[in-house]
């Protein structure tokens, strides 16, 4: 459905280009001198009586609150909710790694426009989720950012039919005179997760009298990792005993870990290198069942870990009828509290050129150029699989390390054996062309009844380098707006952008399949002794085998973005509340995306690596729009707005988005506005043309019943005592793409209603519902996981696949748990969210304080500010095409979509700034509510505490946290401020369901404070 080919793209939109600068030249003798007021939500320049709400952040206030990032500022934004993607959350393994994104009433990032200036950006060539398309906030350059407006209901008539959600528009500082420099250090009061960022812009030229400004910026951040053996139980470890909830306490989910009652549920497939002897069959080239009476034995030490000496009871998996199956000594592994990370390694570039002019013809216009480059590394807390299932693969089923089955994976899929002879060949080794293996202890040997057994193979290399993830995307973009008159008071607006991104992504320490069986074969990965795989070989080149087996995967991506519009405004008539207006424009835009596969295999099964995910997409496609708006000053006390704007795209869907408005003053202490839109969304270039995405979902207790767990020695009521094997689990999620989708639609109305009584005190609220229709949606195959754990023989729903994992080794007679879940993109029948926005606004002048607080010093008068805003989703859910619906509000869901970080009910902000001539003073009070432990879409009732294992309670704690800042004024030039985040110290709440990637609590609600009381302090310097 996408275009491959944008040849004739490329050369369509250079044609418009260059027509548009041809019109803006040729209308220079008509044009006279303009002001421009960017105002979001209207095409009518300078119009402030909007229709719609709109959140006017100005940086100002941000400097108030010591907050200095753009990106930070939108992610605590009270409409952000759901499906966010903010820099921790992008670390640990996630599919848009290095970046950040906002989703605006929880309708995940797709549906929220990000706009610099009143102009499209481009796309984060790494999707959401490897499915939703969205613009990274870490482009956008901080130092240059005049204000922020967020646009609160539907904007697809003005800006685009995706703008579903609403709108962020970025608007920069238009001029800038003089010298500015900020110098800012920042560091937790535990003495780690530094920070530093310094900035520089300088700007020369009046634009009033020299008709000329030019100002240029370049901007350095930098902040170090941080890992979570720096915070305090339980947010460093997967020991759960000291979490405890009414005499209930989690189990030991560290490998090898000991339970509290003293069980053992048998060595970890993923623990220290571990072999046992199993019959072998020549023939299938295959091993069996392993010899009867035999036992695990270590192959190497105890890299990293605890060794734990082990009884005879728990050397027979804790069962005394057990035969003995364990070695005598295991080595337990808390891996992530000695390397789990809670945010990543960020550096961050920026370099910005800026130039105003004003014509004598009366034409003004903007030239910017920026470049930001944006690189964020971490490392991953496990070792490379080397026993185990690759992802979802292309051309071929996942490749299994693990299992014989070779129906449902891969052809040559084999249960990982180090074989009895080893040879340069690789292949068909044998007394007659190789030697015995020297890591195979059982080389030789046979069973009781003369069959020849070799090594059955578990564990991870724990003395392998561990995988390490590095972003590095670089921005360019450069953007023009150029404004005139025409006909005396007809003005005219052009603006063209183009951006392009380049990311670089170099993923190293994943085993390369094929390379792993070679070393195996060839008998150069040594086993017993690890520590040797660094040691350089002849028969590799010279490399190691860390080198030959874990080698760099770089994958080179890119996005790209264009666009052109012009629009004429014309006043038409005088009406009596002010000119009736309408806006005509017309628009092009070209966006690409190609972003190749990580981890093809296209050269076999074999030719890929572990773990990294197969994810791909490329495509483009030009989009053609023409749009108006109306706007009737009926009387002073009326305004009726329309608009429309229709999108034809060069994949084929085209549409009408129709928006209608009203704002009333019937009293001039009261405001009513309110609005019904309609909008559209084709599908992504990943819902439509991508390769299959799989993403992992942990296991939870909801998913099983007794009878299964009865197999593994436990029940539901046991459940912390399951193996590892079940509680640890996950499957993989793989999402396939459907040509066949259907645009999305909307409808959102919204009403708001603000009330002035006095000039010191304003109070607003507002209501919004949207309705997204033929919503796309993954497939719901919750039901056939039910299936799958009640019947595995019976018929899963349509559309549903399910892939076994790997039979335990300890329970290999056992029903396995759920390997892989694939289900397709569908048109899901309706997304529904409704909700409100309150907020409180007092602002007073204060007595001089030499009166207030009986001192004579001649301070001048305190002005005293306060904002109380809060947002509350009264409801979110999904219609499926079936009937059912599942709701989110208030749980852990949608539990797949935001990755298990949910959708809180109620966010709140209370800012206080108190502010003399030279000193300010501002206190900042973010409060999250707390949440039910369930989601539907893993089979729970709406808040049925069903993803609860009774170790907390069913509804998490709300959470907040206290930051102050203080800016003292040293001179008219030198400004210094101190901020404290977080000053109480208040560390999130613990969940223990809600940790897709962390551990122990929530990544999005919380993962900032999880640093702690944080110390910030810089200087501004203004000339």
């Amino acid at each position: 459905m996408l275009k491959k080919n944008h040849t004739n793209s490329i050369y369509g939109l250079r044609t418009v280009l260059l027509a548009t600068a041809a019109l803006t030249l040729s209308s220079a003798a008509l044009a006279q001198n303009v002001e421009t007021v960017t105002v979001t939500g209207t095409l009518i320049q300078g119009n402030t009586n909007l229709v719609s709400p709109v959140t006017v952040i100005d940086t100002t206030q941000l400097d108030q609150r010591g907050i200095s990032s753009i990106q930070n500022a939108l992610q605590q934004t009270l409409a952000n909710n759901g499906p966010a993607v903010n820099n921790n959350w992008t670390a640990n393994g996630n599919f848009a790694q290095g970046a950040s994104g906002i989703s605006l009433r929880g309708l995940t990032t797709n549906s929220t426009l990000v706009l610099f200036d009143g102009l499209r950006a481009a796309y984060y060539p790494l999707a959401d989720d490897g499915i939703r398309n969205f613009v990274d906030l870490n482009t956008i350059p901080d130092d240059i950012v005049d204000n922020i407006q967020i646009l609160r209901d539907g904007a697809s008539s003005a800006y685009g039919a995706d703008a579903i959600a609403g709108v962020v528009n970025v608007i920069t500082k238009k001029e800038f005179q003089g010298f500015s420099a900020r110098a800012e250090g920042g560091i937790a009061d535990r003495g780690d997760a530094p920070e530093w960022k310094f900035s520089v812009t300088a700007g020369t030229g009046d634009l009033g009298k020299d008709h000329v400004n030019f100002y240029v910026s370049a901007s350095y951040y930098h902040s170090d990792i941080l890992y979570a053996k720096s915070r305090p139980y339980p947010y460093n470890s997967y020991d759960l005993t000291g979490v405890c909830y009414q005499g209930n306490c989690g189990s030991n989910n560290t490998l090898n870990g000991i339970q509290p009652d003293g069980s053992f549920a048998g060595i970890s497939t993923s623990g220290e290198f571990a072999v046992r002897p199993y019959t072998y069959d020549p023939v299938a080239n295959q091993i069996t069942t392993p010899v009867a009476g035999s036992q695990w034995q270590n192959e190497d030490g105890c890299a990293g870990g605890t060794s734990i000496t082990l009884t005879d009871l728990q050397r027979r998996n804790s069962v005394a009828t057990n035969p003995i199956t364990n070695p005598s000594t295991v080595c337990n592994y808390d891996y992530y509290k000695n390397n789990g990370i809670i945010q990543p390694a960020i550096t961050r570039v920026g370099l910005t050129g800026h130039t105003a002019f004003a014509l004598p013809s009366g034409i003004e216009g903007t030239v910017e150029v920026n470049f930001m480059q944006d690189s964020v590394s971490y490392p991953y807390y496990l070792p490379s699989v080397l026993r185990g299932n690759a992802p979802a693969g292309i051309d071929f089923p996942p490749y299994s390390s693990s299992t014989n089955d070779q129906i449902t994976h891969a052809k040559g899929s084999e249960v990982l054996f180090l074989p009895i002879y080893v040879c340069p060949e690789r292949t068909n080794c044998s007394a007659a062309n190789g030697t015995l293996n020297p890591n195979n202890p059982f080389a030789g040997q046979v069973d009781s009844n003369g069959n020849p057994v070799t090594a059955g193979l578990i564990g991870r290399d724990w003395y392998a380098p561990l995988p390490f993830d590095e972003t590095r995307d670089r921005t360019y973009r450069v953007a023009s707006t150029l404004t005139g008159s025409l006909l005396d008071d007809w003005k005219w607006n052009v603006g063209v952008t183009a951006m392009h991104v380049d990311l670089h992504q170099d993923d190293s320490g994943y085993a390369y399949i094929q390379h792993f069986l070679d070393t195996v074969n060839d008998g150069t990965y040594n086993f017993r002794d690890p520590t040797q795989n660094n040691t350089p070989l002849t028969s590799l080149n010279g490399q190691t085998v860390n080198q030959y087996v874990y080698p760099h995967d770089i994958t080179n991506m890119t996005s790209d973005e264009a666009q052109a519009t012009v629009s004429v405004t014309a006043p038409l008539y005088k009406l009596p509340g002010g000119d009736l207006t309408v806006v005509v424009g017309a628009d092009v835009r070209y966006e690409a995306i190609d972003d190749p596969s990580a981890n093809s295999d296209s050269g076999g099964p074999t030719q890929r690596y572990f773990v990294l995910n197969a994810f791909g997409t490329k495509g483009s496609r030009d989009v053609y729009s023409g749009y108006f708006e109306i706007n009737v000053p009926i009387i002073e006390e009326l305004t009726l707005n329309a608009s429309g704007r229709y999108d034809s795209y060069s994949s084929g869907q085209s549409n009408f988005s129709p928006k209608v408005g009203f704002r009333a003053e019937p009293l001039d202490w009261l405001t009513l506005k309110g609005t019904y839109s309609e909008g559209f969304r084709i599908p992504s270039f990943a819902e439509a043309n991508a390769l299959p995405t799989t993403g992992y979902v942990s296991n939870n207790k909801s998913l099983f019943t007794d009878a299964f767990l009865q197999q593994y020695g436990c029940t539901l009521a046991t459940y912390t005592s399951c193996p590892a094997y079940v509680t640890q689990g996950s499957y993989g999620l793989t999402t396939t793409a459907n040509t066949h989708l259907q645009p999305e639609k909307s409808r959102s109305w919204v009403f708001d209603v603000t009330v002035q009584p006095t000039d010191e005190l304003t109070l607003n609220a507002t209501y919004y519902n949207i309705k997204k229709t033929a919503a796309i949606a993954q497939l719901d195959c919750s039901s056939a996981l039910t299936t799958y754990y009640t019947d595995p023989h019976a018929a899963l729903p349509a559309n549903c696949t399910i892939i076994p994992d790997s039979p335990d080794p300890n329970h290999a007679t056992a029903q396995p748990i759920v390997g892989f879940l694939y289900a397709p993109f569908v048109n899901a029948n309706s997304i529904r969210t409704a909700g409100f926005d309150f907020s409180v606004t007092y602002n007073k002048d204060l007595t001089p304080v030499e009166d207030l607080v009986g001192v004579t010093a001649d301070l001048g008068t305190i002005n005293l500010t306060s904002s109380a805003q809060a947002t509350f989703i009264q409801n979110l859910d999904t219609e499926f095409p079936d009937g059912h619906i599942e709701r989110y509000d208030g749980t852990l869901g949608n539990f797949n979509l935001t990755a298990g970080t949910g959708t809180p009910k109620w966010k709140g902000l209370w800012v206080t700034t108190f502010a003399t001539d030279r000193v300010e003073f501002t206190s900042t009070l973010n409060w999250t509510s707390g949440y039910n432990v369930s989601a539907m879409d893993q089979g729970n009732a709406y808040r049925d505490c069903g993803l609860s294992d009774g170790t907390g309670p069913c509804r998490t704690a709300d959470y907040f946290t206290w930051d102050t800042n203080t800016q003292v004024k040293i001179s008219d030039n030198i400004k210094v401020y101190f901020t404290v985040i977080n000053m109480l110290d208040n560390l999130p709440p613990v969940d223990t369901v809600a940790t897709y990637g962390v551990t122990n609590y929530n990544v999005v609600t919380g993962g900032d404070g999880l640093l702690g009381r944080y110390l910030k302090f810089g200087v501004k310097l203004d000339y």
